[in-house]
């Protein structure tokens, strides 16, 4: 293995072999199921804070940003407390960045490309993909995930993508 290469080309060769030796394809699915179930439970509450929202774009936006703590990758010890702790303060945090310009980039696109990373958050990115969706006028949203599964987990996610 070269050391030199990045973290993430590294990560793909270990994971890659670690699935050869135990012959699993998934060996984080019971993680990612549960990451998923923790999220779904908080999607009805978290997508009623970006209806109720003053800019239910930022608020999804946020929202979307805040899922990423739960992350296998960077955060092992990742419990169901951190992640409400997490979504619970991005509903106040201060945002950082051109909120106008990101906000005129999504109402002036004719198309979206969402790239999509763990299993868990991209309950929260489905909240953003939603507002996307109503804002753009083209509504169309191309979401996309890795070809195998390393950290991703759609199942339960693809009837909403699917229907848009």
């Amino acid at each position: 293995m070269d050391l030199n290469q990045s973290p993430p080309a590294i990560a793909q060769l270990i994971h890659r072999r670690l699935r050869e030796l135990v012959g699993v394809t998934d060996p984080y699915r019971e993680t990612k199921d549960w990451q998923n179930r923790i999220a779904m439970e908080l999607i009805p509450k978290f997508r009623a804070e970006v209806k109720s929202a003053k800019n239910p774009l930022l608020m999804a936006a946020r929202l979307a940003i805040a899922g990423n703590v739960i992350d296998m990758g960077s955060n092992g010890n990742l419990t169901e407390s951190d992640v409400r702790q997490s979504l619970s303060q991005a509903l106040t945090e201060p945002f950082f960045g051109e909120e106008d310009k990101f906000q005129q980039a999504i109402t002036q696109a004719k198309s979206v490309l969402y790239l999509a990373d763990n299993a868990g958050e991209i309950a929260f990115d489905q909240l953003l993909i939603e507002e996307i969706i109503e804002q753009i006028s083209a509504k169309r949203v191309t979401l996309v995930v890795r070809g195998a599964p390393i950290l991703i987990y759609l199942e339960g996610f693809i009837v909403f993508f699917l229907s848009l």
